[in-house]
């Protein structure tokens, strides 16, 4: 995925525009050589796929670059020329190949694959996109395993180009991940069924905070359960909200890992 700079194709259609106005007859290299260099360099990125890759119109953007060329010293410094006389035909011949090059140009550049995303919720775009993870503190990243942190960015990225079904996963997955890490520091030991009411369950018995046990079995119910069908798909609404049902829940069993880990043994045990 590139991030693509729209200023970029305004800086690209000034440049190449401006050649419409060189003049009609013979001029000097000093009369012309401003738009000639910037409008070359302009379509060199575009040809580099700086910009976005084109095909189509190519063979006339090479063609145009080429009678650019064709006016331009091999080399500048002190002793060029700025004189030295550029033949009319030179520069009708650039003319002649901006036109071919715009026409082409206009008619490829609709089908290329450009989307604007829109905002979801209180979301960034921009966030979404590349670094979901950065709804929680640093302190909180830290804790988390690369997988969580990767399925929080995914589901991010989903989110961000209308995917809310695949969001919902993966911060099902997140939640999930964490956990298991909440498991393990409750009770000592790693879960051995990958079921969240057996989790809940154990949870329970092991002097779990209740309030996290209720958020994750309500997230259980209307959520998780409902996802594993093949029939079931989720709204932007429904999948903005999960992720931020994600976001509290790994929050509170972080916090309470914590906690645990703070507190004297024997009094965790009589939490």
């Amino acid at each position: 995925m590139q991030l693509v700079n729209v200023h970029k194709f305004y800086e690209l259609g000034g440049a190449v525009h401006a050649l419409d106005t060189l003049p009609d007859t013979d001029a000097t290299l000093g009369s012309i050589f401003l738009p000639v260099v910037v409008a070359n360099y302009q379509l060199k990125q575009l040809l580099d796929n700086q910009l976005l890759p084109i095909d189509v119109c190519r063979a006339s953007a090479e063609r145009l670059v080429s009678s650019l060329s064709n006016v331009l010293p091999e080399k500048f410094g002190p002793d060029t020329d700025w004189n030295a006389s550029i033949n009319s035909d030179k520069v009708q011949a650039i003319k002649a190949n901006l036109k071919t090059f715009e026409t082409i140009f206009s008619a490829e550049v609709p089908s290329l694959a450009t989307y604007f995303v829109d905002q979801k919720g209180i979301y960034s775009t921009k966030a979404l996109i590349e670094h979901a993870e950065n709804m929680f503190s640093e302190a909180i990243r830290t804790k988390l395993s690369t997988q969580t942190v990767e399925d929080i960015r995914q589901a991010g990225r989903s989110l961000a180009f209308d995917l809310p079904t695949a969001s919902g996963f993966h911060s099902l997955r997140a939640i999930e991940s964490v956990l298991r890490a909440y498991y393990t520091a409750v009770l000592k030991k790693s879960a051995t069924k990958r079921d969240w009411g057996t989790y809940v369950e154990d949870l329970k018995k092991g002097g779990a905070d209740a309030d996290i046990l209720s958020a994750i079995d309500q997230i259980r119910s209307l959520h998780r359960n409902p996802l594993i069908h093949p029939e079931d798909n989720l709204t932007t609404d429904q999948a903005v909200a999960l992720l931020a049902l994600a976001q509290g829940a790994i929050l509170s069993m972080i916090t309470d890992i914590d906690k645990r880990e703070k507190t004297p043994a024997q009094l965790t045990a009589g939490a």
